[in-house]
Formats: C-alpha cells, structure tokens, sequence
C-alpha cells in the first residue's frame, strides 16, 4: 500500500467514513478510492484536491505521513497533547485523552507532537500553559530548547541544553531553580522544542 493510500485511508477512518461515504463527498468514484487504499494508483493532482476538501485539510496534508486529525471545513489541522512517558521504555510520551492543539500545516510538518508547558521553572522563557511543538529526537546541540525525563520519573520537562564536554546540564530559565547535571541524575533526552505557542495567544 502506497503511502498516500495509507493517508487516504487513514483519514477516511478517523471521519467514521465508508469508501461510499467518502465517494459521494468527494465526488469520486468508489472503485478509484478503493485503488488508492490498496496502492494499486495514486490519485491525481485534480483528485487530490478533491479528497483534501471533502478531508477538510489543505491538499499538502495529504502528502505527509504525520498524525493529524481533520475538524473542519477550513482545514484546521490539529496535534496531540503529550503528558507523560512510560517509566522505563524508550517510547514516546503518551498523548492525554481527547487533547488536541490547532496548527498550522506548517507547524504539523514540523512537530510530531505538543506538550504543555507545567511550572515556572522556565519563565520568563515559558509560561505555564504555553504549547511547544516538539520533534522527538534521543540528542541534543548545545543551548537547544529541549524535553527529557529526570531520574525515570514519568513527567516530562523543558529545559535549555548546555553541552560541558564530558556530561551536560539541564538548565531552567528561572534562576530560583537548579540545573540538573548528567553527572548526578539520569537524563533521557526525548525531543526538541521546534515552536511555542503562547499561553495568551490561544483562544
């Protein structure tokens, strides 16, 4: 199965759609829809943009293995929240039930995913509540924004990362707290902040 047949049906199943649903939205036969799904073809540019609106999304979207979930009729794309990780594994945090963050196309492509800023260990950088779309990624360059988990705890934090040659230092913009040292406590780093949205900017 093709990539974009996997988009395509992915999507369809998200929206509770039957390929017939998904035809009579479009306006697309249903013997097309089902090649697509079975990357038997892939659709073209003018079919393309017929699935996009019937989708709700901006044709690029469908180009892109990301998760990104259709709301509505003005292609507002949206990314899961993250919150916690699973002690002990090296997977990605989980998402929380139901919580979904509005994005650009441009902010999607970018992110895997959204995690919401908890304390004031980071301000006047962050503020609590503030989103930061994170890319995951096990590493890190000096001075980059990042997530990681402390000692297996199963919460996440955003720190700046200072790179001292031999260990590194979690570093919070708030000087009230301490850095955390590679050298005394066990760090995982998990991602990079790519993008934050501020707390007043979002209705």
């Amino acid at each position: 199965m093709s990539g974009i047949g996997v988009r395509i049906k992915a999507l369809r199943e998200k929206m509770g759609w039957t390929q017939t649903e998904l035809a009579k939205r479009s306006q697309i036969d249903r013997s097309l829809i089902s090649q697509w799904e079975h990357g038997k073809q892939d659709p073209s540019a003018k079919h393309l943009f017929k699935l996009a609106r019937a989708f709700g999304l901006p044709a690029e979207a469908l180009l892109f293995d990301k998760e990104l979930v259709p709301t509505g009729p003005q292609g507002e794309l949206r990314l899961p929240v993250m919150s916690r990780v699973k002690a002990g594994t090296a997977a990605p945090p989980v998402p929380v039930e139901d919580e979904t963050v509005s994005v650009t196309l441009e902010e999607a492509l970018a992110a895997d995913a959204v995690i919401e800023v908890k304390g004031d260990s980071m301000l006047p950088e962050l503020h609590p509540g503030d989103h930061c779309g994170v890319r995951w990624q096990d590493h890190a360059a000096h001075d980059d924004l990042i997530v990681a988990l402390i000692d297996d705890f199963d919460d996440i934090t955003v720190k700046r990362f200072q790179s001292k040659g031999d260990h590194f230092l979690l570093v919070p913009s708030n000087k009230a707290y301490p850095p955390y040292s590679s050298k005394r406590h066990r760090i995982r780093i998990l991602g990079k902040v790519i993008w934050v949205k501020r707390w007043y900017e979002r209705g």
